[in-house]
């Protein structure tokens, strides 16, 4: 089922493809694409600076901090590349929805999905740390607050117009994770996520 629109305070997640051998892999690309449905959000791409998304075409980027992200009214959603081997960023639209697209290698991929509340800087802030490759060895790794173990901080998400049906706690690591929209009860949207 295909998932509207969502903001949740910080999702990440790792995109592992333990099971592909690593013949197959060598020379693939990986693409992911979020379709945001809106055309008011700002998109913002690293050497290229802040554009609205109404007035994006199809065009391809080679980023100088490999993210690419869109804002508007202080929530954030960004593709940020962590892997091994970037390939472009890409920003369309359509008449009601725009595009951000990250493109790599499929050996090694790993994109970092951001839904939290701010601009691009809340990226921007952490890509030393990414690029290092110690932003996922962090205590508790997030774009939503401040690094460290001295205050754990814990998110718990409250929206009116979506219900989230089930729990889901993960331990420290990397987890797969699946959102995946379950219909509408009345006027809410139904989330489900598992691991």
């Amino acid at each position: 089922m295909a998932l509207r629109h969502f903001i949740l305070a910080a999702v990440f997640i790792t995109m592992m493809f333990a099971a592909i051998p690593d013949s197959y892999a060598a020379g693939h690309t990986f693409q992911l694409t979020l379709r945001l449905s809106d055309t008011q959000s700002e998109v913002y791409v690293p050497g290229t600076g802040a554009m609205p998304s109404a007035s994006i075409t199809n065009r391809t980027y080679t980023p100088t901090h490999w993210f690419i992200a869109s804002y508007l009214s202080n929530a954030l959603k960004a593709l940020v590349f962590a892997g091994a081997d970037p390939a472009s960023i890409k920003a369309n639209r359509t008449t009601y929805s725009h595009y951000i697209t990250l493109s790599q290698g499929l050996d090694g991929s790993k994109t970092l999905l951001a839904f939290t509340s701010g601009d691009w800087k809340a990226v921007s802030n952490r890509m030393d740390m990414i690029e290092a490759g110690s932003f996922l060895a962090q205590p508790f790794p997030s774009f939503a607050y401040g690094l460290g173990a001295a205050n754990v901080i814990k998110i718990m998400l409250g929206y009116a117009d979506v219900d989230i049906l089930n729990d889901l706690m993960l331990g420290k690591g990397r987890h797969p994770m699946r959102i995946e929209n379950a219909g509408a009860s009345g006027r809410k949207i139904m989330l489900s996520i598992t691991s």
